[in-house]
């Protein structure tokens, strides 16, 4: 029937998905409808392996905040699932 991203309300990076299924027996001519959600999250931080990417500068944080403002070069990153 169809699926819609929908965001998610407890902050962070992620979405969840809501798909409709339409199920018919055409035996017994019934139809029901299933709701299905799938959650999408990023809970994980990236991690770069020392000396595999050596061009990448390190850049420190302000002691004050923790926070940072960097520009970085673009990089074919791979994603390997767990």
């Amino acid at each position: 029937m169809g699926q819609k991203p929908l965001k998610l309300c407890e902050g962070g990076d992620g979405f969840k998905i809501r798909r409709e299924w339409r199920i018919a027996d055409w035996c017994t001519g019934r139809d029901t409808v299933c709701v299905q959600y799938i959650k999408v999250e990023d809970k994980e931080n990236p991690i770069l392996v020392d000396n595999k990417y050596p061009d990448i500068p390190r850049y420190n944080a302000s002691a004050h905040d923790c926070y940072a403002t960097v520009s970085l070069p673009d990089h074919e990153l791979k994603i390997v699932a767990r």
